[in-house]
């Protein structure tokens, strides 16, 4: 685990989870809930509200330089897929300075292309959230 920990890409979905991840869910009136482990897990947050659900995986990822596109690894995509709760994907995005967003099940009903291993859509599927600020 220690390993998983000490990656790059891990510390940089860290510093997004830390960034945006409740802050958005409290946005949404929800209170949210997080794994209690420094490990690998499947979600990064549960948000709650009553009997409301709704599962948040926040991605630090820039969209892609030459096409107006981003995504996710398409095993993440297969494995939210299979949730009972619906999930949105947040993306802290470093090179665009924002924080934008879709529901997976809007995203499963929008043109999506494969890239290898990765899954894309459009820019313009993603509804924005803010920007980032200059410390963040």
């Amino acid at each position: 685990m220690n390993n998983f920990l000490n990656l790059q890409t891990t510390q940089l979905g860290t510093m997004a989870e830390n960034i945006a991840g409740i802050e958005f869910i409290q946005s949404k009136g929800y209170t949210s809930y997080a794994p209690c482990i420094s490990a690998s897990h499947p979600i990064d947050f549960i948000a709650m509200s009553g009997a409301s659900i709704f599962n948040l995986d926040v991605k630090c990822k820039s969209k892609m330089t030459y096409y107006p596109m981003t995504g996710i690894d398409k095993a993440d995509f297969e494995k939210y897929n299979t949730y009972t709760f619906p999930t949105y994907l947040l993306f802290v995005d470093p090179s665009q300075g924002a924080i934008y967003g879709q529901w997976l099940q809007k995203l499963n009903y929008q043109p999506s292309k494969e890239f290898g291993k990765v899954i894309v859509w459009p820019m313009s599927t993603m509804k924005f959230y803010r920007q980032l600020t200059n410390e963040e």
